[in-house]
């Protein structure tokens, strides 16, 4: 309207075409900047072309208008933002740190530098410039502070808008970032208390992308459909992060939905091309084939850990010579590219060996594990897995002690639960099975322990199961054995309290191993004493007790108030077992 009545005021022009830039509007704004005649606006008409430009992706055009700028804080940060999208990180590293040098403190330069270093694999000094700019912008904006801890609800906060301040504040974007660092680095932990404590409390509904997305993937394993909505909802609604249509595909193939999978990739064919590297396009075409044909996808999965292994091995052989010859200046390089390929060659390997394991070839993966043993002996997937082949494989229960016992060695007695379950249980199996009982029972100690101090803390809101599951797989195999005196007493404790613990999993293996009793009985191929009698018909009484309203399989869940699934809950099926065992007295 102002430059309609001052047609010949050529600020209001430039304030119309800042407006039209962040309206999202480029053409309208490069149309109002054709306007401007006068050579005292030249530097601010050629600065928003630069940005103009660069919003486009138009890098060539963007730097030509550059060249027309003086040298200012402006143009450095123009600068380093071009170099850093045309992944030059070094450059644009050094033009943050010039820009730095021109002014005062300012968020977006610290955050740029952040982002460099971050590219660059210097994880610790990104969080450095990252503690930064968190300590510097609760100095300056006190009252966008997120005071709370485990136990305080959403709904006792009030949620802070999406104001200037949060803007250049920085502290939205620093989260992040420092999440995304604690999350590659394995302190998934740290990683939650960064997005879900740290970070000012917005509600969903004024969340940014990058923040949802985020959201989105460490909530994945306890809120696996809910995660999957947030990422399909950021792809249907451009623009979003560039990740989130990997991240999507490659967490639908992890939680095995490749058909899922192969219908994003072909509704998003136009996507492929700009978002997704052809290793990666190689690796989803060869994943997405797992279902329905396991061969093709073995024979796809099998070339392209060749042409992996074959770069590893030739870098591994580069770095050996440079040691050899004395020059030592290519060795950082060189084994920063030997990560990134071993990264990026593990989950091929991973799903190889996993064709094997879901067709019960143990020894097959455990082979196939073992030949890669000499350029991946130091990556903890590789340990892992190889513990798991080790396991499954008869009588090399100690090898498998050998690579799961480091795991609970990195880590403090406190710290116990955030293992897997799974593996703590493998590693106290593995030791009763290689009469090391007392090193079971040690570890077995420390998760009740720290279960224990764990759960008085969080009051409910979500219990650690470690115990439960390590007493199942214990009791489980000492049935196997037919020492059901001292198998039936772990499955009892697998469950106490069992108003916590029974759910349709647990009572699925706790059953087995009654069932199985049952069996034995019947064929009088074995007797039990009183007390056993009198310690399962108790277990029992509470399941019927606990169990009224528990399905007994994960897919009557949704059906279990329906009059025709009234049969399957744990009430009934703890009432079928009583009735056999009270026959026995």
């Amino acid at each position: 309207m102002l430059c309609r009545v001052c047609p010949n005021v050529e600020d209001y022009r430039i304030n119309e075409a800042k407006s039209l830039i962040k309206a999202g509007s480029p053409e309208e704004a490069e149309r109002v900047l054709s306007m401007i005649r006068s050579q005292v606006y030249s530097q601010e008409v050629a600065s928003l072309r630069v940005f103009l430009n660069f919003e486009e992706d138009d890098l060539h055009e963007s730097k030509s208008y550059l060249g027309e700028c003086l040298t200012d804080s402006d143009t450095l940060i123009a600068d380093a933002a071009i170099l850093y999208k045309e992944e030059l990180f070094e450059e644009s590293r050094e033009r943050f740190y010039e820009a730095s040098q021109y002014q005062d403190y300012h968020a977006d330069v610290s955050y740029g530098l952040a982002l460099c270093e971050y590219k660059l694999g210097n994880n610790e000094a990104a969080l450095a410039v990252l503690h930064e700019i968190i300590q510097t912008s609760l100095e300056k904006y006190p009252h966008l502070a997120a005071y709370r801890d485990s136990n305080t609800n959403d709904e006792e906060l009030k949620p802070i808008q999406n104001t200037t301040d949060l803007e250049g504040s920085f502290f939205i974007e620093a989260y992040n970032l420092k999440a995304t660092i604690e999350y590659e680095l394995g302190d998934y932990d740290r990683a939650k208390q960064s997005l879900f404590l740290d970070m000012p409390f917005r509600v969903d509904e004024d969340l940014d992308a990058v923040t949802l997305q985020n959201h989105a993937i460490l909530n994945i394993n306890s809120e696996t459909d809910i995660g999957f909505q947030k990422l399909n909802f950021l792809l249907s609604n451009p623009p979003f992060p560039v990740e989130t249509f990997g991240n999507l595909l490659l967490l639908y193939c992890q939680y095995g939905y490749y058909d899922l999978a192969g219908d994003i990739l072909a509704e998003n064919v136009h996507l492929m091309k700009d978002l997704l590297s052809q290793d990666l396009i190689d690796f989803l075409d060869a994943s997405v084939n797992l279902n329905t044909s396991p061969e093709d996808a073995f024979v796809k999965f099998e070339a392209l850990s060749k042409q992996r292994e074959d770069r590893l091995r030739k870098i591994r052989k580069d770095i050996t010579n440079v040691k050899l010859s004395g020059s030592n200046d290519d060795i950082k390089g060189l084994e920063a590219d030997f990560d990134n390929e071993l990264k990026q060659y593990i989950p091929i390997l991973m799903a190889t060996c996993g064709i094997f394991w879901d067709k019960g070839k143990f020894k097959n993966a455990e082979k196939l594990l073992r030949e890669n043993a000499d350029i991946c002996k130091n990556n903890k997937t590789w340990q892992l897995n190889i513990a798991h082949a080790f396991f499954m494989s008869d009588s090399q229960y100690e090898e498998a002690i050998k690579y799961y016992s480091p795991i609970l060695d990195d880590i403090k007695c406190e710290d116990i639960l955030q293992i897997p379950s799974i593996i703590l249980a493998n590693l106290c199996v593995a030791y009763i099975m290689s009469n090391r009982n007392e090193e079971a029972e040690k570890v077995i100690k420390s998760v009740e322990k720290a279960e224990g101090k764990t759960n008085e803390k969080i009051e409910g809101k979500h219990q650690y199961h470690h115990g439960s599951i390590i007493n199942l797989c214990i009791g489980t195999l000492y049935c196997s054995k037919k020492n059901f005196e001292f198998g039936i007493s772990r499955i009892c404790k697998s469950l106490d309290p069992m108003e916590i613990k029974l759910n349709p999993d647990t009572w699925y293996y706790c059953k087995r191993c009654f069932l199985s009793l049952a069996e034995f009985i019947s064929k009088k191929m074995i007797t039990i004493s009183d007390n056993l009698l009198q310690h399962i018909l108790l277990f029992l009484n509470d399941a019927m007790k606990f169990g009224q309203k528990v399905p007994t399989t994960i897919d009557k869940i949704a059906a279990k108030d329906s009059p025709e699934e009234s049969q399957n809950d744990v009430y009934c099926e703890a009432k079928l077992l009583k009735k056999f065992f009270v026959k026995l007295l």
